[in-house]
């Protein structure tokens, strides 16, 4: 017996291509057609954790969304990473206004054909990790940490 419950659409690349259409063209409709009323989403860029839970909660969250994506110009390209019946995980990169030093990744969960609960993890200025910039973000977030990787770096160097 099939458990139509856990459903994902069949097809998660055309899945990517559609909310990244909706993603980058900014169709508030379409974006709230992709959830159920009793939906989660929770977000958490550059270490700001937002929770938005049932569809009022959602609405508000995505037109929030959809006046910074237009007025930045936000354009991503998405990926799948792995999927199954019930889940599809999705790479994202790309930018407001042209950047392209923002990444991230989402993890929709389906329920009746309809997210159930969509995590997404941000990152708006990417860079590599011998930048000047991540490196002071690093110590001033997390000073310790940030002293103890040079410590260790120094010594793999030596």
């Amino acid at each position: 017996m099939n458990d139509t419950r856990a459903t994902a659409p069949a097809d998660p690349d055309a899945f990517a291509a559609l909310v990244e259409r909706i993603t980058n063209e900014v169709l508030v409709d379409a974006w709230l057609a992709l959830y159920r009323e009793d939906a989660v989403v929770e977000s958490i860029i550059d270490g700001a954790r937002e929770l938005h839970e049932g569809a009022a909660e959602i609405r508000r969250m995505v037109i929030a969304n959809a006046r910074i994506w237009r007025e930045r110009g936000l354009r991503v390209r998405k990926r799948v990473e792995c999927a199954d019946a019930s889940t599809i995980v999705l790479s994202w990169r790309g930018g407001f206004d042209g950047d392209e030093r923002q990444f991230g990744t989402e993890i929709w969960g389906f329920q009746d054909g309809r997210v159930a609960r969509q995590q997404t993890y941000g990152y708006l200025d990417v860079r590599p990790a011998t930048s000047t910039l991540a490196r002071l973000r690093i110590l001033l977030f997390a000073p310790r940490t940030a002293v103890v990787a040079l410590k260790h770096a120094r010594r793999s160097h030596a």
